[in-house]
C-alpha cells in the first residue's frame, strides 16, 4: 500500500547537508524521508498500539520528497548519464549534476537561496551580538515536492490513520524553524506508479537504480547478490556506476547526531551480471527491490527501482523548474502568519524612512563634530571637553529606550527641572551641549539646538517614531565620532 504526498513550502526551508554547527552550510536539494518521519512522530502518542508498527517494526517506509513536475514525482539524475569525475573535474559542476532531478526528457532543478542573518544582543537593545553574523542556505518558498509512504499489506489501520493525519496538515522542516523558516503544507494526492521493465528469465544483466541513498552496511558484493536472491554465479561491481558517501542526521529531541552510515548515493546504478535466471530468482529479486534494500528504510533509505525503462533514454531536454504555487493577485489571506508578515514589512519600511530622516541631519552633526575636534586639537583638550562624547550619547540612548512617550523624552533631555541620569545640561555637560559654533544661517549652531530640531521635526509622526529616531541617532553618533577622530589623525 502506498500514500502519495504533495508538500508545498510556505516558507524558505533550511535543510542543511551537514548537521554540525560550523559555518559554510549547504542546503539539500530535497526533503529527506526522515524529516517527514520526524513530523509524524510528533504525534506518537496518538497512534496508541499502532505506534510500534509505524515507527519500529519496519512496516512503514517514509520516502524522500523530490521536486514535483506536472504533479508527478521527479527522480535523481542517474550517475550513468554523467561522466566519471577525475582530477580535472570541477567539484562544483559534479555536485550540480548530483543535485539535479529529471522528469521525462527534462532536467529539473530546485531554487535555493542564501539569506544573511544577525543575532541581536539581549543586553544591548537594537545592537548586534558580537560575532553573530551568519547566513542560511535554504530551499525557496513556493516550491512543490512529492513524496510517498509505503505500508506493508495487512496494516489497513495504519494507512487509514496516516491518511487522516497527513491530509491537509502543516509540517516544519530543517533549521531555524522558530525564525521564519521551515513551514510547509502537506496533502494527499493520487499519482500513477512508475513503470518498470518486465524481467524475463533469459536476462543476463540486471540494473538497479537507487532512487535514494542505500545503506548496505558491511555487505560485500557477493553478500549483496545473495541478499537479492541471485545465485553464486552472479557478480556485482564491474560495470556499476555509483558514488559513495558518509551520511548521518541529527536528532533534535536528543540533541545528538544519529548513527553514521556509509551509503551508496541516490542516482547510482547497481549492475549485476550472470547466467539465466530461474523463476524463483526473478520473483525474489522483484520482491526485494519492491521492499527496498539495506538498512534505514523507514528513514528514506533503500528506495530502488529494478530495470527502469528510463535508464536507456537519458533526458536531453532543457533544464526547467519544478512545480511552484502562485498566489492569486486578488486574494489577501487573513491569518495570523500573514498579519505578522505584513507587520514586519511595514516595520522594515518604517526603518528605511527613519534612516532617510537621519541622513538629512547627519551632515550637520558631522560638521559640528569636525569643528569641535579641530578646536580640541589646537587647544590640547579632550573631545568630551568641547563636545558631547560617546558616553553622553549613551545617556541619550537610555532615555530613548526608557521613555514611554515623546514628551517624556523631551522633558528628560531639554527641561532642566527634569534632569536625566548623566545628561544634566548643567556645568561642564551643559556647556558642551549649548556652545554655539560658527555655522551658516540654515543650521542650528549648538549640539543642543540641533538635537532639539531633530526631535521636533519628528513630533508630528507620533511617539513611536520620535523614540525610534532618537534611538537610531544615539546609536549612530558614537560611530560618527570615531570616524571623525580617525580622519583627524
Amino acid at each position: 500500500m502506498r500514500i502519495d504526498l504533495e508538500i508545498t513550502l510556505l516558507e524558505d526551508t533550511a535543510i542543511s547537508s551537514d548537521a554540525t554547527q560550523r559555518s559554510g552550510h549547504e542546503c539539500m536539494s530535497y526533503i529527506p524521508g526522515n524529516k517527514i518521519l520526524g513530523c509524524v512522530s510528533a504525534q506518537y502518542e496518538a497512534f496508541g498500539p499502532l505506534a510500534w508498527d509505524v515507527f519500529h517494526s519496519g512496516a512503514t517506509r517514509f520516502g524522500n520528497a523530490y521536486p514535483a513536475r506536472n504533479g508527478q514525482r521527479c527522480l535523481p539524475v542517474a550517475r550513468m548519464w554523467t561522466e566519471k569525475p577525475d582530477a580535472n573535474t570541477d567539484p562544483a559542476l559534479d555536485k550540480s549534476a548530483r543535485d539535479k532531478f529529471f522528469f521525462g526528457d527534462e532536467i529539473v532543478g530546485v531554487q535555493a537561496i542564501r539569506r544573511q542573518k544577525t543575532s541581536n544582543s539581549r543586553q544591548r537593545r537594537g545592537a548586534v551580538e558580537d560575532g553573530q553574523f551568519f547566513d542560511v542556505a535554504a530551499l525557496a518558498q513556493g516550491q512543490v515536492f512529492a513524496a510517498s509512504v509505503w505500508i506493508e499489506d495487512g496494516f489497513p489501520e495504519i494507512r487509514d490513520r496516516l491518511s487522516e493525519l497527513l491530509d491537509d496538515c502543516e509540517m516544519t522542516f530543517g533549521r531555524s524553524r522558530n525564525t521564519e523558516f521551515g513551514l510547509a503544507k502537506c496533502r494527499i494526492v493520487e499519482r500513477a506508479p512508475l513503470q518498470t521493465a518486465t524481467l524475463g528469465q533469459s536476462i543476463s544483466k540486471l540494473r538497479v537504480f537507487c532512487a535514494s541513498d542505500v545503506d548496505f552496511g558491511n555487505m560485500t558484493g557477493r553478500e549483496i547478490c545473495e541478499y537479492l536472491g541471485l545465485s553464486d554465479k552472479w557478480s556485482f561491481g564491474q560495470e556499476t556506476k555509483t558514488r559513495r558517501n558518509n551520511s548521518f542526521g541529527f536528532n533534535s529531541h536528543r540533541k545528538l547526531n544519529t548513527t553514521e552510515r556509509a551509503v551508496i548515493e541516490k542516482g547510482s546504478v547497481l549492475i549485476f551480471s550472470g547466467p539465466a535466471l530461474t523463476s524463483t530468482e526473478v520473483e525474489t529479486f522483484k520482491l526485494r527491490c519492491a521492499e527496498g534494500l539495506g538498512a534505514g528504510r523507514s528513514d528514506g533509505f533503500g528506495e530502488v527501482l529494478a530495470e527502469p525503462a528510463f535508464l536507456d533514454a537519458p533526458p536531453l531536454g532543457e533544464e526547467v523548474d519544478g512545480d511552484r504555487i502562485v498566489q492569486a493577485s486578488g486574494h489577501v489571506p487573513d491569518d495570523a502568519a500573514y498579519r505578522w508578515a505584513l507587520a514586519r514589512a511595514n516595520q522594515a519600511e518604517s526603518e528605511t524612512d527613519d534612516r532617510v530622516f537621519l541622513n538629512d541631519y547627519f551632515d550637520q552633526f558631522d560638521w559640528l563634530y569636525r569643528q569641535a575636534i579641530e578646536d580640541a586639537t589646537t587647544s590640547y583638550k579632550a573631545l568630551k571637553d568641547v563636545a558631547p562624547g560617546k558616553a553622553q550619547w549613551g545617556e541619550v540612548r537610555k532615555i530613548a529606550v526608557k521613555s514611554a512617550s515623546a514628551q517624556e523624552a523631551i522633558n528628560a533631555l531639554f527641561h532642566e527641572e527634569k534632569k536625566a541620569e548623566g545628561l544634566t545640561f548643567g556645568s561642564q555637560s551643559r556647556r558642551v551641549w549649548e556652545f554655539e559654533w560658527e555655522v551658516n544661517d540654515s543650521q542650528p549652531p549648538s549640539f543642543r539646538a540641533l538635537l532639539r530640531a531633530y526631535v521636533d521635526d519628528s513630533s508630528d509622526e507620533g511617539d513611536r517614531v520620535v523614540l525610534n529616531r532618537l534611538l537610531l541617532l544615539a546609536t549612530e553618533m558614537p560611530r560618527l565620532i570615531a570616524n571623525a577622530e580617525r580622519e583627524r589623525r
